[in-house]
C-alpha cells in the first residue's frame, strides 16, 4: 500500500475493499472464466486515470481445461429425481409423524398419512436433509444440492416457492442420562416423553430396547472406545448412564407440539445438561450436518406420495415430474451459459493476439491518431459486441469481425473436437474400451445401501452413468469420483481433447449398447 513493492502475486480477488489507484498492469497467467471476470479483473490498473496495461498469458491446453471445468456442474436428470425422492421420503416420515401427534400411533398414524389428510390442517413442515448420506447416494456436491434447493425457494411466473431453507442444522444427537431413567424424567419434562417415542436406545440389545428395565448388554459404545480407543473425556461420558439414546431434533421437536422448533430442543437439552440431567454429543463434523427445510403446503402437496387405490405410489406425480424437470433444464442452461462464455473469451483473446498492425512494428503501440493501440481498439470493440448481444454463445457470428485491425484470414482454433464413431472409428473404439473399463471399477459403484440412489450398473440410471464417466474422462471432480483418489488415475482427462457433449453422448451410447 505504501508503494514499495514493485510486484504484487495475488488471486482474482485482489483490489476488494483495497484502495490501490496507482496499479499500472495486471498479468493473467490463467485464463479467466468469461468477459465479465477479466473486465473487472483488469479494472483494478489505471484507476488513477494513466495509461496502464493488461497482459494475459493463455496456453492452448489452459482454455480446453477451463472449458471442461465449465461442465463441473453438469447433473443427471435422474439425480435430480433421487434428490427429489429423498426429500418425499422425509415429508411422509413427518406427516405420519404429524398424525401421530393427534393421538394416533402405529397403523393408524400411517394409515391417516397415506390417506391423504386435508392439507389445509398442516400448514408447513419442517425436514431435516442429511447431506453427507444424501450426496454419497445421489452423488452431487453440496453446492449443486444448494443451488436446486434455492431454486424451489423462488416464486417464478411458471411456479410458486415450494421451500424455504431454514439454514445448517445438527439434527442427530445422542444423549446420556445421568440422574434418572427416561421413564421418571418423563414425568417432569415434556422433551423426555417425546424422546420416549422417537429415539432409539444404543445401551442395550436388539430385542430389548423397548423397556428401561431390560438387562443391559454389553454397551456398544463402550466396546468400540474399547477396541479403538479414546479420550478420557470420551469414556468419562459413558463411564456410567441410565441410557443412552439417539434421536432426530426436528422429529423431537414435532412431537413437543406444533410451535416447537429446533431451537427450544437445544435450548432445553442445554437447561438438562446444565442441572446434571444429562449429558448431550453433537456431531458437528460434515457427517452431521443437515439442511433444515420447511415446506409449505404446495410444498407438502408436491412432495408427498401420491396415492393409487390406497397405496403409496413408487412414480413421481405429475406435480413432481415438473419440478425435475425445471432444476433439470436450469441446471443444463447453467453449464451450457458457462461454455458459452468459455467459448467468447477464447475467441476474443484469439482475435486481438492475432492483430497485424500495418502502421506499427507493436501492435500494442499507442496511435497518435486515435490514441489507443490497434489491440485495445479491437478489445473494445468485440467487448462492446459481447455485451450488447448480452453475452450469447452466437455475439461472434453476429459481429463483424473483419476489420482493418483483425486478422480475418486467421480462423479461430476450436477448443475442442466432436468425436463420433462415424468421424474416427479407431478413436471411438478406444472410448468403448476405456469406457467398459472404468463400469467394471468398483469405486464408482454405490458405497452404502440407501434406499434411494444412483448407481453406474442400475439400467434407470444411465444417464447418471454417462454423466459419471464423463466427468472422469474429462478430468472432473465428482462426490465419488474426488480428484485427490483419480488425479493418477491414467484415464482421468484423458479425454478432454474431446467436446464434453460429445464425450457423453458417446459414453451413454456405449452404456445403452453394452447393456442389451
Amino acid at each position: 500500500m505504501r508503494g514499495k513493492a514493485r510486484v504484487c502475486v495475488a488471486t482474482v480477488a485482489f483490489g476488494l475493499g483495497i484502495n490501490k489507484a496507482d496499479v499500472k498492469g495486471v498479468i493473467h497467467l490463467c485464463l479467466p472464466p468469461s468477459l465479465e471476470h477479466y473486465l473487472q479483473e483488469i479494472g483494478r490498473a489505471g484507476r488513477n486515470g494513466k495509461p496502464a496495461r493488461a497482459i494475459a498469458l493463455v496456453l492452448n491446453d489452459e482454455v480446453r481445461i477451463r472449458s471442461s471445468l465449465s461442465h463441473s456442474d453438469f447433473v443427471a436428470r435422474s439425480q435430480v429425481e433421487k434428490l427429489c425422492l429423498v426429500i418425499r421420503g422425509l415429508v411422509d416420515c413427518a406427516l405420519q409423524d404429524a398424525a401421530a401427534v393427534n393421538g394416533l400411533d402405529g397403523n393408524e398414524a400411517e394409515a391417516v398419512a397415506l390417506s391423504s389428510p386435508p392439507i389445509s390442517q398442516v400448514q408447513s413442515i419442517d425436514i431435516a436433509l442429511p447431506l453427507s448420506s444424501t450426496i454419497d447416494a445421489i452423488d452431487c456436491k453440496e453446492a449443486m444440492i444448494e443451488t436446486m434447493l434455492s431454486l424451489l425457494e423462488e416464486t417464478t411466473a411458471m411456479a410458486n416457492a415450494l421451500l424455504s431453507v431454514e439454514g445448517a442444522l445438527t439434527d442427530q444427537v445422542i444423549v446420556t442420562l445421568k440422574r434418572r431413567s427416561l421413564e421418571k424424567l418423563c414425568d417432569h419434562e415434556a422433551i423426555a416423553r417425546s424422546i420416549d417415542k422417537c429415539s432409539k436406545r444404543l445401551d442395550v440389545m436388539d430385542g430389548d430396547s423397548s423397556t428401561a428395565d431390560s438387562i443391559v448388554a454389553d454397551n456398544p459404545l463402550e466396546e468400540r472406545l474399547k477396541n479403538e480407543g479414546g479420550t478420557a473425556l470420551q469414556k468419562g461420558f459413558l463411564a456410567y448412564s441410565l441410557g443412552t439414546y439417539k434421536f432426530s431434533v426436528l422429529q423431537c421437536a414435532r412431537f413437543m407440539g406444533p410451535r416447537a422448533e429446533p431451537r427450544h430442543v437445544f435450548a432445553t437439552l442445554r437447561r438438562l445438561q446444565s442441572s446434571g440431567e444429562l449429558e448431550l454429543a453433537l456431531d458437528r463434523t460434515e457427517k452431521g450436518k443437515s439442511l433444515h427445510l420447511r415446506l409449505n403446503m404446495e410444498g407438502i402437496a408436491c412432495f408427498r406420495s401420491p396415492e393409487e387405490q390406497g397405496v403409496r405410489s413408487s412414480g413421481l406425480g405429475d406435480a413432481l415430474e415438473a419440478v425435475v424437470d425445471r432444476l433439470t433444464s436450469h441446471c443444463a442452461q447453467q453449464v451450457s451459459t458457462g461454455a458459452a462464455k468459455v467459448a467468447n473469451m477464447h475467441r476474443v483473446i484469439h482475435r486481438v493476439t492475432d492483430v497485424d498492425d500495418p502502421n506499427s512494428h507493436d501492435a500494442d503501440e499507442e496511435n497518435p491518431e486515435t490514441g489507443k493501440s490497434s489491440r485495445l481498439a479491437l478489445f473494445q470493440m468485440l467487448t462492446k459486441d459481447y455485451f450488447e448481444n448480452e453475452g450469447k454463445e452466437d455475439m461472434m457470428s453476429q459481429s463483424n469481425l473483419a476489420s482493418d485491425n483483425a486478422c480475418a484470414s486467421c480462423a479461430v482454433p476450436e477448443i475442442a473436437k466432436e468425436l463420433s464413431a462415424a468421424s474416427d472409428p479407431r478413436e471411438y473404439s478406444q472410448l468403448v474400451s476405456d469406457t467398459l473399463a472404468l463400469m467394471r471399477d468398483p469405486t464408482l459403484k454405490q458405497r452404502k445401501p440407501y434406499p434411494v440412489a444412483v448407481n453406474i450398473t442400475d439400467y434407470d440410471c444411465i444417464d447418471y452413468a454417462s454423466c459419471c464417466l464423463a466427468k472422469i474422462l474429462h478430468g472432473l471432480d465428482s462426490a465419488r469420483a474426488p480428484m485427490s483418489d483419480w488425479r493418477l488415475h491414467p484415464l482421468f482427462g484423458k479425454w478432454r481433447h474431446c467436446t464434453f457433449g460429445s464425450v457423453l453422448n458417446s459414453v451413454e451410447s456405449i452404456i445403452r449398447e453394452s447393456a442389451r
